[in-house]
């Protein structure tokens, strides 16, 4: 049997965006239950090709020296997935990726 998770992994932008908007000071684990949650509701309502099962968050941002990053200021997926192959990998192990609540 074949299993199709859905993976998604999310620049700094997003951590930031989230914190500054928390009246609390910044708490990874109290962002990782918030974020959790936030899955489960969006998750409630998507088909199965729209589901998130598997985000990471990405504690640096894209690198135009590595070519993450057009000229234009485009995402170069391809490039991001070849130049964070570890990262990729720890979406589809066992390790601190966030689950929905």
């Amino acid at each position: 049997m074949i299993c199709r998770v859905a993976a998604l992994m999310r620049f700094q932008t997003l951590i930031a965006a989230i914190a500054t908007t928390s009246p609390a000071p910044r708490d990874e684990s109290a962002l990782w239950a918030r974020l959790a949650s936030a899955l489960s509701i969006l998750n409630a309502d998507a088909g199965s090709a729209s589901r998130i099962e598997r985000p990471l968050l990405l504690e640096t941002h894209r690198r135009l020296d590595a070519g993450e990053i057009t000229e234009k200021g485009y995402r170069n997926q391809r490039r991001c997935l070849e130049s964070r192959v570890a990262e990729v990998a720890r979406l589809y192990g066992d390790h601190d990726v966030i689950r929905p609540a």
